[in-house]
């Protein structure tokens, strides 16, 4: 199951209602999107089957052969560390959520321990598979007798392995028995990739990867504090973020946090898994260990530059539009660029959403959009670093790109969405590989007073049919019209802004910020609709009231204006 993130309005309908582990999110230019997550998702449809969202598709990929993924790293050209030296006993923490093999690298570190002649002991906290449930294991290791315990006491880990960022700072925390960390005593190795809880997926809260990161360096030892996205690493060389527990496994011994030798591990490795399972969790183990030798072999992504965006836009332009269109794009954008100071990350939305409106409707309805953009940076506050323009341009086009059929069907359909896909599925039509779609759309249209609204599960050459009738926007003048009215309305209340003083700027920039709460299709977003206005017309209420002549005519419905 695949998610059409341009489609995706993040209502969050499809998480709360499901609260499949399968479901992710993504960050985007329009702000976080959910997507798939390619190891959890099990293709049983149950997010499609909610019917709130057209942004659902089958994705089925046809393969010659297998993916071609980075070569692994030559194991026997690492050299091996020296074990770490303890005098009697060696506590490690293992951190993490259902399905992360948690007991899995307990196993290893086990039977290793046994082969260094150690004596064992554990213990292994379960959790409901798939991010549903906090895991973890205590692992004590003594040279000269069985410990009364295999729970670590207070502060008295020497080694933190945090499969899941959370989980991992859990084990800090003096509220709980799981506070096992300390900076007197802990080396932590820990994965940085966020995994959202089931919670964070409906909305109810949330958390910050840097903030944890933090955390943790604060309160383990920082000379012995290593983080990296290890789920990007496994899923991107092996395929899978299965590995995640194994690959960290290799990390910690090539720093030499652990008390084991390689061939023990070995040995263990053995011992632990059998067949396919074998070899690839060998793999994951020596790609930890080259991780650590060789840090600069698996950087992150860097960001697009803006010039190379505004050089991929004006490029498609020229493909679907022609030389002078794709020119004149690219001029508005410069004009904008020096009238708007802006980040370049603000800078790249701004030209995303004046490229897209070209496409939903044409270049002077995108140019229309621009220019009250550009009139209402006029009437901004330099000295508030234009915020409220910033704000402005997410939020007017997403009142003008009403996402009616037509629209739909393009973002479904479009280059981008096709190239994206492409580099998120590992697609190479030279070696034979083709993808194919199945949508789950639900077409509603107003016809003479009529509703008509069905299920239908589409192929791309029916969208690729219907993203070029525009003219139905025209010819069915009440389509969509309760979407039509809330962008007249707020087009008004953007012709209206004239803070005074800083006070009436902060009522303003919480206006400009309300299109943006609006979210989903139809009957999830109507209700939202109604409360963004009701709650304008509580923030400009003191600007009625005020006396001020500028804003005496002001209404919160366009109907009134």
């Amino acid at each position: 199951m695949g998610v059409a993130e341009d489609v995706c309005e993040y209502c969050l309908e499809c998480t709360v209602k499901t609260g499949c582990p399968g479901l992710n999110v993504a960050e985007t230019l329009h702000g976080p999107k959910i997507t798939t997550d390619e190891s959890n998702c099990v293709n049983d449809g149950a997010c499609a089957r909610v019917k709130a969202c057209p942004s659902f598709e089958k994705v089925t990929i046809r393969r010659r052969a297998p993916v071609l993924r980075p070569a692994l790293p030559d194991a026997s050209r690492l050299i091996a560390p020296k074990p770490v030296a303890f005098d009697d006993l060696f506590r490690v923490y293992v951190a993490g959520i259902g399905g992360m093999g948690i007991g899995a690298s307990t196993a290893v570190m086990v039977r290793a321990a046994q082969k260094e002649g150690y004596f064992v002991q554990f213990c292994d906290k379960k959790g409901i598979a798939i991010r549903n449930g906090g895991v973890y294991s205590h692992v004590t290791f003594s040279k000269k007798e069985q410990v009364l315990s295999p729970i670590i006491p207070y502060g008295k880990a020497d080694l933190l392995i945090g499969i899941d960022l959370l989980e991992a700072v859990r084990g800090l925390d003096p509220d709980y028995n799981l506070r096992v960390a300390s900076a007197d005593h802990t080396a932590c190795v820990v994965n940085t990739a966020k995994n959202p809880t089931i919670l964070s997926l409906m909305g109810v809260d949330d958390f910050k990867v840097s903030y944890l990161e933090e955390t943790l360096q604060r309160f383990t030892r920082k000379e012995e504090y290593w983080g990296a996205d290890i789920s990007r690493i496994s899923q991107k060389w092996l395929g899978n973020v299965i590995y995640d527990n194994t690959l960290m496994l290799g990390v910690a011994f090539q720093r030499g946090l652990l008390p084991l030798s390689l061939e023990s591990l070995l040995g263990a490795f053995h011992e632990s898994f059998g067949g396919a399972a074998r070899e690839n969790n060998l793999k994951a183990f020596a790609l930890g260990r080259d991780l650590v030798v060789h840090p600069e072999n698996y950087g992150e992504e860097l960001p697009q530059s803006l010039a190379s965006f505004l050089d991929e836009k004006e490029g498609a332009l020229r493909k679907s539009h022609g030389r002078s269109l794709a020119s004149r794009y690219r001029r508005r954008m410069d004009e904008a660029f020096v009238k708007i100071p802006m980040e370049d990350k603000e800078r790249k939305q701004l030209a995303l959403c004046f490229y897209e409106l070209i496409h939903y409707e044409n270049l002077a309805f995108a140019n229309s959009y621009l220019d009250r953009i550009l009139s209402f940076a006029s009437r901004d506050s330099a000295a508030q670093g234009h915020a409220a323009t910033r704000i402005a341009i997410e939020s007017l086009y997403r009142v003008l790109a009403i996402k009616d059929e037509v629209w739909v069907s393009h973002l479904l359909t479009s280059p981008e969405k096709y190239a994206r896909d492409a580099k998120r599925y590992g697609i190479d039509p030279s070696r034979g590989d083709r993808i194919e779609y199945e949508h789950y759309n639900r077409p509603h249209f107003d016809v003479l007073g009529m509703k008509f609204e069905f299920d239908l599960n589409s192929k791309d050459w029916m969208l690729k049919l219907m993203r070029h009738a525009k003219f139905l926007r025209k010819l069915l003048w009440n389509w969509h019209a309760r979407e039509k009215d809330f962008r007249d309305w707020f087009v008004h209340l953007m012709d209206q802004f004239r803070p005074r003083n800083a006070a009436d700027y902060e009522r303003w920039l919480k206006v400009m910020a309300l299109p943006q709460d609006v979210r989903g299709y139809r009957d999830v977003r109507y209700p939202k609709m109604e409360a963004a206005k009701a709650k304008a017309s509580e923030l400009l209420e003191v600007l009625r009231g005020s006396g001020d002549d500028r804003f005496a005519g002001l209404a919160v419905d366009s109907k009134k204006k």
